[in-house]
Parts: C-alpha cells; structure tokens; sequence
C-alpha cells in the first residue's frame, strides 16, 4: 500500500494524491485516461477531488499510476445480519427489502457453515418488511 495514501481522508486530499502521482510519473491527463480506460473527464473531476466520482472509474486510475488501497481493522468487516436489519428499518422500502434479503442469505450461509443465528435476528428478518 502506498504510505502516502493511507493517511488522506478526504477527496481533496485523494484527488491532489492522484495529480502529484502522475505528475511524478510524467504522465498526462489523456494519457492517464487511456491507461486506466476512464474518460478524461473522469480523470480530471478525480484529480480535482469531486467526491462523486464512482469508485469503478477511481480503481483503474489508481492501477495506472501505482496506487494501491487496502482496508485493515474492524472497519473491513461486513456488518452483521442484526445490524443491517436495524438499519434497514429506517429506509425507504425497496432499499430495506433488499438489505433484509442480505440478511437473510448470510443468515442462511452461517447456519450452513454452522454458525449460530441469534434468534433476534430472525425476529428482526421477519418484522423488518
């Protein structure tokens, strides 16, 4: 992982990570695009720390120039089936029928795999539609 971008938590801070990369590896805007087969556009909104662009335009850039991102802690961790189920409670419904069906496939993938389910869960699963 590149040290530099560890500490960036903005992005801003990404986007000015980005350009000095590049400008570090000579390479230009257009030429960035090509390699990373984005648009220049995306390029430059990604350099100029538009926080809207989409992580799928982001990740071939950072290949291109040699940027490498990983995640570590308990942050990396997915969620668990309760606590989707407790979000989902505040969404609109065709966001929480999805969550719920999240929740429930892992809940059935733990109990194959022989993980326990707290029956909470369960409970939750069904009253959460």
């Amino acid at each position: 992982m590149d040290d530099r971008m560890s500490r960036y938590r903005t992005a801003q801070e990404v986007g000015d990570a980005v350009k000095a990369h590049r400008l570090e590896k000579g390479i230009a805007q257009e030429d960035l695009a090509d390699l990373s087969g984005v648009s220049q556009e995306c390029v430059e909104a990604l350099e100029a720390g538009n926080p809207c662009v989409q992580l799928g335009e982001a990740l071939p850039v950072f290949e291109a120039i040699g940027i490498q991102i990983s995640t570590t802690g308990p942050s990396a961790a997915p969620p668990s089936p309760h606590t989707v189920l407790l979000r989902a409670r505040k969404m609109a419904p065709a966001q929480r029928r999805v969550q719920v069906a999240a929740a429930r496939l892992r809940t059935t993938l733990d109990e194959r795999l022989g993980r326990s389910t707290p029956p909470d869960v369960k409970a939750l699963a069904k009253k959460a539609l």
